[in-house]
């Protein structure tokens, strides 16, 4: 038992001195979440944003607060803007798996001095809902201007409503044939 305790110990030393050597404080992370604070309104599916570091959750650098009024769910949002001396080309991170969170997937780069953080899936921010875009570890005064552009949830229609429009169009158009004298009458 004496050897398992050593054993145990020296592998959670080993996984934290691991851990401290891969750390990088000037990384930078985003989410997207349900807000708190004063909102921004969204009423088209490309916007700017600028981070605040006022009105901020708790332990968070910059924050963005805002209402979806573009009158549907947002289903994806891409935030693009360029590398700045205060972002210093740092790895992008992105996070959708803590609570709150609006998307479940998301691709977050740097290319070429341009990040682009794509958020996607999950339920979305729905019509009228409002949402925070937080970031953590780099000043908020860093990113300066960012552009959003949102994808939009389009509307199908139901099953019963196109066979009933098609029926009702075949119909008009025999209706037509028939007053021109095109078809036979029985």
């Amino acid at each position: 038992m004496t050897k398992f305790r050593f054993l145990l110990l020296a592998l959670v030393v080993l996984c934290g001195l691991c851990g401290v050597a891969k750390a990088d404080s000037a990384d930078f992370n985003a989410r997207i979440q349900d807000p708190s604070g004063t909102y921004y309104e969204v009423d088209s599916s490309t916007f700017t944003v600028t981070f605040s570091d006022t009105a901020c959750p708790t332990g968070f650098d910059g924050c963005f607060i805002a209402t979806n009024n573009t009158g549907a769910t947002i289903t994806s949002l891409d935030l693009v803007f360029p590398d700045t001396p205060g972002l210093g080309g740092q790895p992008a991170g992105c996070t959708t798996s803590e609570g709150g969170s609006e998307f479940a997937d998301a691709v977050c780069a740097l290319t070429d001095g341009v990040y682009n953080l794509y958020f996607s899936g999950g339920t979305g921010i729905a019509n009228t809902s409002a949402f925070d875009i937080l970031e953590v570890g780099a000043p908020a005064a860093a990113f300066g201007d960012i552009t959003a552009t949102a994808t939009l949830a389009t509307p199908e229609p139901g099953s019963a409503l196109l066979f009933a429009t098609g029926t009702a169009f075949v119909g008009v158009v025999l209706g037509r044939r028939r007053g021109a004298g095109e078809l036979p009458v029985a």
